[in-house]
């Protein structure tokens, strides 16, 4: 008998323990995956990078280095308010809403932008609902050099 219980506690053990060391790259959401890449198209360049909060890097020959929150408020050099939100985030994809064009009678538009990953990761295309599409490559530069 006392064989069987420690038999029984022996499994018990077995198919309680798991494998703390198992580190499952497939369960990172897209910010984590992603966070650091770059991603370059014609003439611009799109990474997700952390400060403080998740931050879009992004740099064009007329308007320089920009540093757009992926979450919260900024404002652009015209004035105009924009207001961002993650609305959802899998893997390999990240959707947000773009909130803008604050008007006096407090009426504002907005529309989504979702950012997805290629099959193979090196392909970044980010629609908006409004119809534009910009498709951008991994790339090793940096972004916001000077």
């Amino acid at each position: 008998m006392k064989k069987l219980i420690y038999l029984f506690l022996a499994l018990l053990i077995v198919a309680c323990s798991s494998d703390d060391g198992n580190n499952d790259d497939g369960n990172q959401l897209f910010l984590e995956k992603y966070d650091g890449v770059v991603w370059e198209s014609e003439g611009q360049e799109i990474a997700f990078q952390y400060t403080n909060i998740p931050n879009i890097f992004y740099n064009d020959s007329s308007q320089g280095c920009v540093i757009i929150p992926l979450e919260g408020t900024y404002f652009r050099p015209s004035g105009e308010r924009l207001i961002f939100l993650i609305e959802e985030e899998t893997e390999n994809s990240l959707t947000r809403k773009r909130t803008f064009n604050f008007n006096a009678d407090g009426s504002s538009e907005s529309n989504l932008e979702v950012y997805t990953i290629s099959s193979d990761g090196n392909t970044l295309t980010v629609a908006f609902s409004y119809g534009d599409t910009y498709v951008s490559t991994r790339t090793d530069n940096e972004v916001c050099t000077e």
